[in-house]
């Protein structure tokens, strides 16, 4: 399937082609449907989670907002991340697994949120020429898939003309220093440290002296001129100085990143094996488990996790990680205490929610696992698996109201606003347009599909 120019309206204004919002929103839709057919998206929702909180710490430094940010982890072993208009940012696990500090993440989807925000993709239409949105969406795909994922990009870009368009709007010098300098003022309100540009860049440059002829596809979309290295050796100081990063939420996240994704995960594992050894102790201890988790080895993770010491086991996702063991290995019953324990101890925690959900549907406590979904999908309202399964559950049921509004965020969390509307409206049918929950619902669908 390919994006043809003929889907997408031309977007023109006063003789300038310039991209609404909403123009830049629909592009965005469009080009991300496509990521998803042709891509392997990450659904591990740990992964997923983390660079959530990371990407929204920096997005809240944004005022106004004018997008609703999404950021989305991609399966694939080449250095690249980039962001199309709309809001949507795209990490490659091949960029996240050299990450390793929380600052180098930050600085690289700080450098990404801004090129969103100062909308430059859509300010490199030359005046004078007429594109419409179709072309530019498959421009996008020759940018930033073609060096990563050739036969995705063909698919986008057939068509459309997108191949030689591609050197001409690909980002100016001019806009990644905009873009450098507004992530690092993004990272410093959000509490990072401005050394993870300078360490990343670093990284980028090794990648470069190592293999000439191969550049990471991220340099190929962001060149890293001369002027940007020392400009990240020597950021400046004002403001506060950046408070230290919890180090236990990354470590969890960049072991399962080297250890799922890694070509050389067996490599790795053993390291944590031997640092187990060399240092045994709670914080070893639990890493150790969490890349045998990782590495689909339930069993030995729990025989790590649970063996952690009460202390240790009251810090967050603890608990949490251990009943996802017990999950993995089929055993529900041993899961549900553990998971208990955790929503108990941290109740805003939605993945505790959704994963005591997922334990009681297992056990077959489908009132049970309803109203833990519920919980799940109140602290994180675009939890895709979580909304699907409470519509799935609430209409077994038969309480076909709520199942439809809950079916009707699903295909919202994952850019279905048609089917979204078919699912808002069949819920507003079934609770009654009159009704208290008729109208809530009315009121959702007007602000989110601007119907």
């Amino acid at each position: 399937m390919a994006l043809a120019a003929g889907l997408f309206p031309q977007a023109t204004w006063g003789g300038w082609n310039r991209l609404t919002r909403a123009d830049e929103e629909q592009v965005g839709r469009r080009f991300h449907s496509q990521v998803r057919e042709y891509l392997r998206l990450s659904r591990d929702p740990d992964v997923q989670d983390y660079v959530e909180k990371i990407g929204g710490s920096l997005v809240r430094t944004v005022e106004p907002q004018p997008f609703f940010y999404r950021f989305v982890v991609i399966e694939d072993d080449d250095i690249n991340a980039f962001a199309v208009p709309g809001g949507y940012i795209y990490l490659n696990t091949g960029l996240l697994s050299i990450i390793d500090t929380p600052d180098e993440l930050a600085a690289v989807m700080a450098h990404e949120v801004a090129h969103v925000n100062r909308r430059h993709a859509s300010q490199s239409l030359s005046k004078g020429s007429l594109l419409d949105i179709g072309m530019f969406a498959a421009m996008l795909g020759g940018m930033f898939l073609v060096p990563d994922n050739p036969k995705a990009a063909m698919g986008i870009m057939a068509g459309a003309a997108g191949a030689n368009l591609q050197a001409k709007y690909a980002f100016s010098r001019q806009q990644e220093r905009e873009a450098d300098k507004e992530g690092l003022r993004m990272m410093r309100a959000a509490g990072y440290k401005p050394k993870g540009i300078q360490t990343l860049f670093e990284k980028m440059k090794q990648a470069t002296r190592l293999n000439p002829t191969n550049l990471p596809p991220y340099l190929l979309t962001h060149p890293l001129e001369e002027d940007r290295i020392r400009a990240a050796a020597t950021p400046p100081e004002d403001g506060p100085p950046a408070p230290e990063s919890p180090p236990l939420p990354f470590e969890k996240f960049r072991t399962t990143i080297r250890v799922r994704y890694s070509p050389s995960s067996e490599v790795v594992q053993a390291a944590y094996r031997e640092e187990a050894e060399k240092q045994p102790g709670d914080h070893s201890r639990y890493l150790l488990g969490i890349a045998q988790l990782a590495a689909g080895r339930p069993a030995q993770a729990a025989e790590q996790l649970k063996g952690l010491s009460e202390e240790f086991r009251a810090l967050p996702d603890i608990e949490r990680d251990l009943g996802r063991a017990y999950l993995d290995m089929g055993a529900p019953d041993q899961a549900l205490p553990t998971l208990q324990t955790s929503t108990r101890l941290f109740p805003n925690d939605y993945l505790s929610w959704h994963y005591l959900a997922r334990c009681y549907e297992a056990k077959g406590l489908t009132q049970e696992a309803i109203a833990a979904y519920q919980k799940a999908v109140d602290r994180n309202p675009y939890s895709s698996e979580a909304n699907y399964q409470l519509g799935v559950l609430l209409g077994r049921d038969e309480k076909l109201g709520p199942a439809h509004y809950s079916l009707a965020r699903y295909y919202l969390s994952i850019d279905e606003p048609e089917k979204a509307a078919e699912h808002y409206k069949k819920s507003i049918a079934l609770f009654g347009e009159e009704s208290p929950d008729g109208k809530r619902v009315q009121r959702e669908m007007r602000e989110i599909l601007k119907e």
